[in-house]
This record gives structure tokens, sequence and C-alpha cells, in this order.
């Protein structure tokens, strides 16, 4: 049994064996990865695959029933490959200008030429050939080598893909492999590492799966007990069926879960994870076993393939999507910024992290960083797609989830059960909508008839026995129609289970809108903008005494939205000077909370989990929870002991945001920490000053605009810039906000300007913005530009800014 560490900076783990002298750099390259099963593809058909960022092509030869892979690039003109068609004599054929190759990538025919002979002198040449890859099919599954090119070749023979070793020693001995799992595809929107991480770690599974795999409710200290730990291995003792579950890593392309069950019996589960680009990776899922099963369970290969996809596999890997995506974008974000490392943002008190620690000095000391480098090397692909990430950072929004949860391109392309189910399904949904059209057409025409006829000039004595008997004779479809109207409505939520589920860890309801999308007062979020209009004159905000002579964008009040726009029940995600935090109510105070949306742990994004009963958020990956103030109240740890040594530790602390509700907004102040609430205390937000006024004298305030929030694709520079431009309003917003067609001379002149304001002439008062760019105007007057008619000199002022 695996001791408990006495320090709670890092948990327990085997070290890693020292190497004399330098140690070797794994080599990413020269391995097999795994691409899919073979049944899956279409052998009718070239098919796309990325590996370690190279674009490749596969297809099966139909004279050798062979599978070849090439480069995705014609030497011709660099057209994807992926496009073309498998032409009769086996070889690969461009779409775009018809030249051919075959499975070494060797020109075999360039229609362009002007005859045969300058046709194989032109196909001759080396710069005619396509780049090929090693590929062989074993066990049922499509394997490639890491890099192309003649010597790969060699070095490809010297290698054995990473295969089953149950199903081959079984098979060795004679005996048969049951299928416990459907074989299972998926690609996936986050980086290799974090896929790998995440399977070495069974601590998830009953809270970031929870009603799908196991319960958060039933979580009990050790129910994980780490029985024994090697390099890159761990063997957890668990209860039911399975007596222990042993789980290894062998570099680059398979994790194996060797389930041991109660009387000695072994299972295997294989993971093939593949590294596709930086952000990009795929899994391939498979369980087997050579156990003789009872009876019910040999009933499960009965169940379609398509059912256990939809049901359960894409279920389980949505997930996890979110957390690993969120991340993903945590550690870009961070690295970019800070050159902060999974060292720094990861606290990882319990032994359950083992293998997660190991994994990650494996890849720094070992792996070069991972299969792309590393993020601290500013020269890596992992750097720079982190860069682009962190760049392109904002709130995520609804087609963001999409993107994320998209199991139609992630997985259903991927599977023939899948695209063959959903195909036939459409289809049905087709016919039986359409059969309930026409039966409620025959419901309605005979009324529309009998109502024609009685409204008619000729109206007689059989025309009222008619609308005696015709409504009777309408009636008897409905039955029918209600049929076809319910079939047609439940086929048409199965074949959404193909496409897309949203995922919804707070409340754990399929398909429940997801709340991605939060706008500010005129706050600036990252790349983007956000504006909330509510009333006419908004406040400044007051300064303490003695202006600072540089302005600080984070020492301010920004608005988040109107308290009454975010539901109480679930937390919220917002952005807010290009950070991503989370705000919540809690439920036993009725007190707003915001904290950085990322939980010390393993930096997933709080903003996916739970509102704990006790009104603490919990983080719905590993059941970490955080009062308030970030202080962490819960860790699922071996002991009440080990759980609170550990939540005392500084480093098991989330980073809290001042945050208030007032006038019906919520305010959140521009950093985070404890000296931040010391400081945010001395300003006021930037409350609606006519509001306070008329409530002081003790009248009503009437809003003559209802409250509106909105996301802006823009920068906030733009977006302020906009608003102090009235201007523009005949001219951008034609009949809805003033009429081009009647601007005249000094329609919209400048009357008088201060250092923070404007007035101006004939300009409607409800939508006056005097005072919504005090930040933007104070900066001009510090940039020494003076007095300004029109926007004159903004794009200087801005632009000498550098912001």
């Amino acid at each position: 049994m695996v001791t408990p560490q006495t320090a709670v900076d890092e948990p327990v783990t085997t070290p890693l064996p020292e190497t004399a002298g330098t140690v070797e750099t794994f080599s990413w390259a020269k391995h097999w990865y795994a691409v899919c099963a073979a049944h899956e593809l279409d052998p009718t058909r070239p098919h796309a695959f990325g590996l370690l960022g190279k674009n490749l092509v596969i297809w099966k030869g139909s004279n050798t029933g062979r599978w070849n892979c090439l480069e995705d690039r014609c030497p011709h003109r660099a057209a994807p490959l992926s496009e073309g068609k498998i032409w009769p004599d086996g070889n690969l054929c461009c779409s775009y200008h018809g030249w051919r190759f075959d499975g070494s990538g060797s020109c075999k025919a360039i229609p362009q030429a002007d005859s045969a002979e300058q046709e194989a002198r032109a196909a001759a040449s080396p710069r005619a050939c396509a780049v090929a890859y090693p590929i062989q099919e074993r066990q049922g599954m499509l394997f490639v080598w890491g890099e192309g090119g003649q010597a790969a070749f060699k070095e490809a023979e010297q290698q054995e893909p990473p295969l089953c070793t149950l199903t081959r020693d079984a098979e060795a001995q004679g005996k048969e492999v049951k299928e416990l799992m459907k074989h299972y595809t998926r690609d996936l929107p986050y980086d290799y590492a974090a896929l790998v991480e995440n399977f070495l770690d069974p601590a998830h599974v009953p809270w970031a799966h929870h009603g799908v795999m196991g319960s958060r409710d039933d979580v009990q200290f050790g129910q994980f007990r780490l029985h024994k730990a090697g390099e890159l291995s761990a063997s957890y003792e668990e209860s039911g069926l399975v007596k222990h579950t042993t789980i290894t890593y062998h570099p680059p392309g398979v994790l194996i879960y060797e389930l041991e069950g109660q009387t000695g019996d072994k299972s295997n589960m294989m993971f093939w994870v593949t590294p596709v680009a930086p952000g990009r990776s795929r899994v391939n899922l498979h369980l087997a076993t050579a156990a003789d099963l009872p009876p019910l369970f040999k009933l499960l290969g009965l169940v379609p393939a398509w059912l256990d996809h939809i049901t359960m596999r894409s279920t389980v890997f949505d997930g996890d999507n979110v957390f690993l995506a969120g991340q993903d974008r945590n550690l870009a974000q961070h690295a970019q910024h800070e050159g902060a490392t999974w060292r720094d943002l990861f606290y990882m008190p319990t032994a359950t992290d083992t293998l997660v620690a190991a994994l990650r000095k494996w890849l720094d000391e070992k792996g070069g960083g991972g299969p792309f480098g590393s993020l601290r090397d500013s020269s890596s692909p992992a750097s720079k797609a982190a860069a682009a990430a962190a760049a392109a950072v904002a709130q995520p929004g609804r087609e963001a989830r999409r993107h994320m949860l998209d199991r139609y391109s992630q997985h259903t392309v991927h599977c023939a059960s899948c695209r063959s189910a959903l195909q036939t399904i459409t289809v049905l949904r087709n016919v039986f909508a359409g059969a309930a059209v026409l039966a409620w057409a025959a419901c309605l025409f005979p009324l529309l008839l009998v109502a024609s006829s009685l409204a008619g000039p000729g109206h007689t004595a059989a025309a009222a026995a008619m609308a005696d008997t015709q409504p009777a004779l309408g009636l008897a479809p409905v039955l029918p129609a209600a049929a076809l109207t319910a079939v047609a409505a439940l086929l048409t939520k199965v074949q959404a289970r193909f496409i897309f589920v949203g995922y919804d860890h707070a409340h754990r309801r399929a398909g429940a809108p997801q709340r991605a999308q939060v706008a500010r007062w005129v706050a600036p979020s990252s790349t983007s903008a956000e504006l909330i209009a509510e009333g006419p004159h908004i406040a400044p905000n007051p300064k303490p005494a003695g202006e600072p002579a540089n302005f600080s964008w984070s020492k301010h009040w920004y608005a988040v939205c109107a308290a009454h726009d975010v539901d109480p029940t679930r937390p919220l995600l917002l952005t807010l000077l290009g950070k991503n935090l989370v705000i919540w109510k809690d439920s036993s105070t009725g007190r707003w909370s915001c904290l950085e949306d990322r939980c010390p742990h393993r930096a997933a994004p709080l903003s996916e989990g739970k509102i704990w009963p006790d009104g603490s958020l919990c983080c719905s990956y590993h059941g970490w929870r955080f009062d308030c103030q970030g202080l962490c109240k819960a860790i699922q740890a071996d002991s009440t002991e080990q759980e609170a040594k550990a939540a005392a530790a500084p480093r098991a602390c989330a980073v809290a945001y001042p945050v208030q509700e007032r006038q019906g907004m919520l305010f959140v102040w521009g950093e985070g920490g404890q000296a931040a609430f010391e400081e945010a205390r001395r300003w006021e937000p930037p409350l609606c000053q006519l509001t306070l006024e008329t409530e002081a004298e003790g009248r009503e305030v009437m809003h003559v605009m209802r409250h509106y929030t909105r996301d802006l694709p823009y920068s906030y520079v733009a977006l302020v810039e906009n608003l102090v431009d009235p201007a523009h309003l005949p001219w951008a917003h034609h009949g809805v906000i003033g009429n081009r067609d009647q601007v005249a001379y000094g329609k919209s002149g400048m009357r008088r300007a201060g250092q923070l304001s404007a007035v101006h002439d004939h300009f409607d008062p409800f939508v006056s913005l005097e005072n919504a760019v005090a930040i933007v105007n104070w900066h001009r007057c510090k940039a020494g530009f003076g007095g300004m008619q029109q926007g004159a000199n903004w794009g200087a002022c801005l632009a000498s800014l550098g912001r």
C-alpha cells in the first residue's frame, strides 16, 4: 500500500529512474499510431487523417486489397489528395489535374503531358513523387508510422504496432476473445497531453461523469486508493466486480486498463491515443476479455454499436471535453502571459494524482515537452498554437461550446455504424413527418369543407345534414396523426444525438441550454468588447484623492450584467480584461461570489461546476469545493486529516475577485486577490447618477429603455469610439434612429466640450452618452490632444496610446 505523502505540494510518486549522462529525448515520429478500426472506413474513397501535425491520406488499393498512406499533398500544385478518387487500377487520382500515385508514392500518370514520352520522363522525376508512410492492418486496427520516406519503411519493419496483448495471448492459446464494448473513435478538441492525463486519472469519473458512470453523491474518502505505482503505471484497489485496476501508459500511443475480477479473470480496455496536431487529438477505445461471461453480458453483443455510442460513449467524452478544452485554454493563457507551466498551475496533494504527475514529469524530462514541443519554447509548434489560442481566447460562447461537443464531426463521420444509422433515421423521420402532415390535413379538410358549404349562398338542408356528419368523420384521423407526429418528434431527438447534445454539469440534464455569453457595461474582454445600456446618465468612477499618473485598467469596477439575467442555480462564465472568471450566487447567504475560472487542482474551468447545497462552488472534474473567498472546503482525499491539511495550503485556494450587486447590476473588480478587496472598498461602482438622485428625492425612476446586454465582435476601443460619435446615427441607423435624408449642416454640431464630456445640439437626451467614455477621453487629454469636433484626431490619439 502506498503511504500518503507528508508534503502537500505534490502527490506521492515513484521517482523516474535516473539515466547516466544526458537523457535521450524521446522520438515521437519513430513509432506506430492508431488511425481507426479498418471496418469504419469506406474502401471506395480516400480518407484524410492528421498525425503529428501532418495531413495524410489513406486509401485501400482495389487491386491489392492493401491499405496505403501518403502525405495529403499532390506534388504538382499542393492540392489535397484526400479529395481525389481511387482509380480502377487501385492508384489514387488527384481530382485537381488527374495525376495518379501508387502506394509507394510513385507518380503513374500526368494527363497534361504532350506525349507518352514526356509523361514518362516527368513522372520519373523524384519531385513527381508523393511522400509515402508505412501503414498496416493488425487486429482489425489501422496503424500508421509517425514519419514518411524510404528510410521510414526500414525503421517501421523493426517495430511492432501497439497491439492488445490480451487478444494476442488469447488467440495464441486458442481462446475466444469477447468484445465487451463496441469500438469507438473520436477526434477531440484538446491537446494530446490533456487526453492522456485524463485517462491516467480514475478519480475524476464520479464527478465528471455523474449519472453516467458513478455518482458524485456516493464518493467516500479513500475510494480510489493507490495500491502500487511504477514509472508510468499504477494499480488501484476497487470493490464490486473488479478487484484491481492497473493503468499503464506505453508512450506514445497506448494506455491499457487491466481489470482483474474477484475470480482472477482479466479484461483489457485499450485506449489508442494519437496526437493529431497542437490542440487536437484522437482516441480509439476497445474493451475485450477472454474470460467466460454470464448470459447477461453475452446479450451486450446484440446491442448495435450506434446505440451504445449515442447513449454511453459519446456522453462520457462530452463530459470530459468541456473540462479538458478549458484546461488547455488556461494553460495556454498563463504560459503566454506569465510563462507559467503545469508545475505552477497544478496543485496535486493526493496520491490519486500520482500518474498525472509522473506523466507530466516524463514529458518534460524525456518527451521534449510533448509531441509538439514545450510551451516554454517560443519556437515550438505547441507554443505557437498556445499563442494563437491565448490571443483568440475570449469567453467561450455558444458556438465554441458546439465545437467542443460536436458529435457529428468528432465521431459520427468516422463511424460506419453511426453514419448508416443516422442516414436511416433521417429518412424515417422525414417519412413520418410527411405522413403526419398529410394526416393532419385529412383531419382539417372535412372541417374546412363544411365551413365553406355553410357560408355559401346555396346552403340547404342537405348541407346542414353534412355539417352534422362531417365533423365526426374529420376527427377519425386525429389519433393516427398524433401518433405519427410523436414518432417524428422521437426520431428527431434520436437524430440530434448523432450531431450535438449539450452537457450540463451543474444539473446533468442532457440537452439543457448552457449559459455561456456574458456582456458588460462598457468592459474590455480580451479581443472583443461588450456593451450594456440601461439609462441616460452614467456617472464616472469616483476617484480617490490624487489622480494616478498612469491609468490602471484593473483597479476599477466593471459591469457584468443585470442580476436578474443570471440563473442563480448555476455558475456563470464571464471574461474581463482577458481573464476568464466564474460568478455564482451563494444559496446559503444570497450573496454573489466571483473566482478565477481555474481550479487550482488541475486548471479545469470552475464555470462547468455545480453550486453545492452549502453555497460553495464545486468543481465537477474532481469535486474540489471553494467558498466566496476562494478557500478550499473539500478535497477528494484518503482521510479527513489529509483533506484538512491539503485544503489549508495556499496553493489549494482559488483567486477571488470583489463583486457586488448595486441598482440591479452586477459589478466585478478588475483584479483579484486579498489586496484587491481592500482597494475595491475605496471605490464606488459606476452607478446611474440619475437613479441615485431621483431615489434620494423620494421619486420613482422611470426606465425609458429596457435593459439590454450584448457581446460584440470588436475591440473595446472601437466600441467606445462609436459611443462618443452621435453623428453616425442617421447614417449607420437610417430608418431606425434618424434619417440620412434629413441630415443638414450643423444638425449634430458640438456646442461645448469638456475634459471628459461633450454637449451636442439636436441630440436625443435619452441616448446621451456624455460620460460613458471617461477613460478614453482621459487618455486623449493625457496624450496632449486639445478639443476636437465630431471625433477628429481620435485615430491619432488611440494609435499613440497603443490600445
